[in-house]
């Protein structure tokens, strides 16, 4: 009997707990490829622990936090990636994004082993919106002004066997910028599997009333302009799910209108409850080079409960709703493109939409179908 194959999935932050990274690695697991994660300690009792049949290795086991920060060239890091790789002689690394990237491309070329960066979005563009990266002109002007980030992801791309990303656009930017080989590029969505929800509110007899949010809050989200227009139709309810970021007034701002509610932070467990009382499914973001780029996870989960959705115009959300009529968008850059479009709603068909939506998900957008497409990528390099 041949040899069950190793891969190691190489990751910044603390594991448990990233849903993309456990659906990949699931996946392989469940491919027969031995999966080992390897990320970094922050605090956990174990340094080594198997998790749901994945193994667990903890970069910086009990020792300072800042000196394991997550950063290009951190010898630390190396170190103990390269120990790691000695030990387990993996046949192939699987590298979230860049930050980490420039280290596991050297380590694969030196050991020979085929390496993947699972780029979940263009991080060098959510990199210009994050505060942590533009709280001093020094660091406005590194990753701003000099683009330092798209040059480090420029330098680790070429260090690449594969890439897997979250949409066309992203990968066509990879082409179009880089001239990386379109065949080993796989777009692998972040999808749901189809056995992960059983709500279908295209199925169910009640009004369109209440429009949800899900989802991390930010000043990228576009919420706060979103929700300005939205206290004043008193006769929607608006719902907002997620963790608010501490430079965000949102929830003080806002929850004085009896229309709009804050329900705080859930886990991905207790989605499949809450969001059984969504109508509609709200994705206001703001249009930049980052959002253009990607694709939000709930979007998919709106789609694969029957929950049509409202969204700005950002392309990949544009492009899909085209073709798969799940829903409508609107020009959400200014409070006039907002109000437009709650002062519409009465125009759509929604059951159509959600019905749409839900169809769209069984037969192409489920974890099922990209499961298969990963395994196919990732078995075709090892």
């Amino acid at each position: 009997m041949a040899k069950r194959k190793t891969i190691f999935y190489i990751w910044k932050s603390a594991y448990p707990w990233d849903v993309r990274v456990e659906k990949i690695c699931m996946a392989l697991l469940e491919a027969n490829y031995d999966v080992y994660i390897v990320c970094k300690w922050e605090g956990e009792e174990l340094e080594e622990e198997i998790v749901n049949g994945l193994n667990i290795l903890r970069v910086g086991y009990k020792e300072s936090s800042q000196k394991y920060s997550p950063f290009p060239f951190n010898p630390f890091w190396k170190k103990s990636i390269e120990s790691l790789i000695q030990k387990h002689k993996p046949d192939l690394l699987i590298n979230r994004e860049i930050i980490l990237a420039e280290i596991s491309g050297k380590l694969a070329k030196k050991y020979n082993i085929p390496i993947v960066m699972d780029m979940a979005e263009n991080y060098p563009a959510a990199m210009k919106n994050w505060k942590k990266y533009n709280d001093s002109f020094l660091k406005r002007f590194i990753f701003n002004t000099l683009e330092i980030a798209y040059k480090l992801e420029s330098f680790c791309l070429k260090l690449m066997t594969g890439v897997l990303v979250v949409c066309t656009e992203n990968k066509n930017r990879l082409i179009y910028n880089y001239k990386f080989n379109k065949d080993n590029i796989k777009i692998i969505y972040n999808t749901p599997s189809i056995k992960s929800f059983n709500f279908k509110r295209d199925e169910v007899d009640r009004e369109f009333k209440t429009i949800a949010y899900h989802g991390y809050i930010n000043n990228e989200r576009n919420l706060e302009i979103f929700l300005d227009v939205a206290k004043d139709f008193s006769d929607l309810n608006f719902d907002i799910w997620g963790k608010i970021t501490s430079e965000s007034t949102i929830k003080e701002d806002f929850n004085i209108y009896s229309n709009i509610n804050f329900y705080g932070e859930y886990d991905l467990n207790s989605l499949k409850e809450i969001i059984k009382d969504t109508d509609i499914g709200v994705l206001p973001y703001k249009i930049d080079e980052h959002i253009n780029n990607t694709i939000s996870n709930k979007l998919f989960d709106y789609m694969a409960n029957g929950i049509p959705v409202i969204t700005s115009k950002a392309i990949p959300m544009t492009t899909l709703i085209d073709e798969y009529h799940n829903g409508v968008y609107y020009d959400f850059s200014d409070r006039n493109g907002i109000r437009k479009c709650l002062s519409e709603l009465n125009k759509y068909d929604w059951q159509q939409l959600g019905k749409n939506g839900r169809k769209a998900f069984l037969q192409e957008f489920n974890w099922e179908n990209d499961k298969k497409k990963l395994i196919e990528f990732i078995g075709a390099l090892i």
